[in-house]
């Protein structure tokens, strides 16, 4: 039985984790920007065949201070809003970046 969904396969649905791990995993679909900071930070997209949940995963290369879970705020067809807490700790509520995930595209817009 395969997990994965092929490249050219295109689920009509999934269910996503709503936080986002802190781990440094890599595939197709990882995106790339910067945080506040100027430090690179990474996202990928994990995507498993239903009733199996999706996950995404980010990392930074630069070690950006990532203390709290990302969290998935929205999702529609293509499109993933996170907001990620990058920064000192005591800090955590005032230092949050918003990315929109394009899936297809493989690419993170602010």
């Amino acid at each position: 039985m395969m997990l994965l969904p092929s490249a050219e396969e295109s689920l009509p649905w999934l269910l996503l984790e709503l936080k986002a791990y802190v781990a440094k995993y890599g595939n197709a679909t990882t995106a790339f920007s910067s945080t506040w900071d100027g430090k690179r930070i990474q996202v990928t997209f994990c995507p498993r065949r239903p009733l199996r949940v999706s996950y995404m995963c980010v990392h930074s290369p630069d070690a950006a201070e990532i203390h709290v879970e990302p969290t998935i705020l929205a999702m529609e067809d293509d499109l993933t809003l996170l907001g990620i807490t990058v920064g000192p700790r005591d800090d955590v509520n005032d230092n949050i970046d918003y990315y929109v995930y394009a899936t297809r595209k493989c690419a993170i817009r602010i």
